[in-house]
């Protein structure tokens, strides 16, 4: 799959995707989130997520997330990884996302949540990919430490496919349907 192409500017990210699944959910996003793909008056879904965690725990955390209790490929609900995210309804795990954005939540000061989770779990949801093909994940703020070391050592510097600016671009492949396929490469 290629690279979607990214245009930014101030205040603004376009990404264009050519093979969306639902592309009726992805936002197009200007000075906000002002309308999607298709539709004329669409209600985008949120959902609340508590984190555990704080960046001032960022080296313990890698630690734990190279175990390898960490490190199988499974369902993010039921990972026995610290770091993976379990609370959101179930639609948010069955569907197959092609991209999936980071860039949430907060993650500039020792007490923010980071996104030492969030980069977890996504890396989780493309592995885990019921069909074959790449699962895409960037990352925004890679210029910042815990971004820059969760992104390389979880979505892992060989799927690495650009980094442009301070967002890093990741193309996982499905482990599920290959048994034996590392962690990381």
């Amino acid at each position: 799959m290629q690279l979607p192409s990214l245009r930014i500017g101030p205040r603004q990210l376009d990404v264009d995707i050519p093979q969306l699944r639902r592309p009726d959910r992805l936002p197009r996003i200007g000075q906000g989130v002002d309308r999607t793909n298709q539709g004329a008056d669409p209600v985008p879904e949120a959902y609340h997520v508590t984190y555990d965690t704080k960046v001032s725990q960022a080296d313990e955390l890698l630690e734990v997330a190279s175990r390898e209790e960490c490190r199988v490929v499974s369902d993010p609900r039921f990972s026995k990884g610290q770091l993976a995210l379990s609370g959101f309804p179930s639609e948010v795990y069955d569907v197959e996302w092609d991209l999936i954005m980071v860039d949430a939540p907060t993650g500039y000061f020792d007490g923010a949540p980071g996104r030492m989770s969030a980069i977890y779990t996504a890396g989780l949801m493309a592995r885990n990919r019921e069909s074959s093909g790449e699962g895409d994940v960037s990352v925004h703020d890679v210029d910042r430490v815990v971004e820059d070391r969760f992104s390389k050592e979880l979505l892992c510097e060989g799927y690495l496919a650009e980094q442009e600016g301070r967002i890093r671009h990741f193309n996982i492949p499905n482990h599920r349907t290959s048994s034996g396929r590392p962690f990381c490469p």
